[in-house]
């Protein structure tokens, strides 16, 4: 038998440009439509809810909450404080805020749909203590109080709101261990 060999085809290199692909323009407007529309209806199939839980939040008493903040034996002269509200399954939302005075004091408002309102949500809640200062072309700030006051996750400070009578709290913050 005479077997004749074949050399195998070799890939042709080409120095032309490959043609552009086709943009299928209606694929991804009606692929768009699809992911529109269902977030739309699944508002809507939950706005009673979401209603009823906004409308439930605002008709809440809010518990007037003031205190002073010292650190290292003086006032904490500057700054925020930010709570937040522990929930019943631990996720932390709808916290209060203040502006620290030079003395230390502070009283928390919540923003009740745009507007200040003064006190916190009933509740446990956990405070972060904002005070920093920046220096000329510093970009970051530079924390007066320890790291583990500045984050919800670290802060060891937590107090309970309730009732309708002022809470008054007194912290001393401590340095670092």
């Amino acid at each position: 038998m005479n077997e004749h060999h074949q050399p195998e085809p070799q890939p042709s290199v080409s120095s032309e440009p490959r043609p552009a692909r086709k943009v299928h323009w209606g694929v991804i407007v009606v692929g768009l439509a699809i992911v529109g529309m269902t977030g739309w209806i699944i508002f809507e199939l939950n706005r009673g809810w979401i209603e009823e839980q906004f409308q439930a939040m605002s008709k809440q008493e809010l518990v007037p909450v003031a205190g002073k903040l010292s650190f290292d034996g003086k006032p904490v002269a500057d700054g925020f404080v930010e709570t937040r509200l522990i929930g019943k399954d631990g996720k932390m939302t709808l916290g209060g805020l203040s502006k620290i005075e030079e003395d230390g004091s502070f009283n928390l408002v919540t923003d009740i749909e745009g507007k200040l309102e003064i006190g916190v949500y009933s509740g446990t809640h956990k405070m972060v203590v904002r005070w920093s200062e920046t220096g000329p072309g510093q970009l970051a700030p530079t924390w007066l109080v320890p790291a583990r006051y500045i984050d919800f996750a670290s802060t060891p400070i937590e107090f309970e709101a309730t009732g309708t009578d002022q809470i008054n709290l007194k912290l001393n913050l401590e340095k670092s261990d």
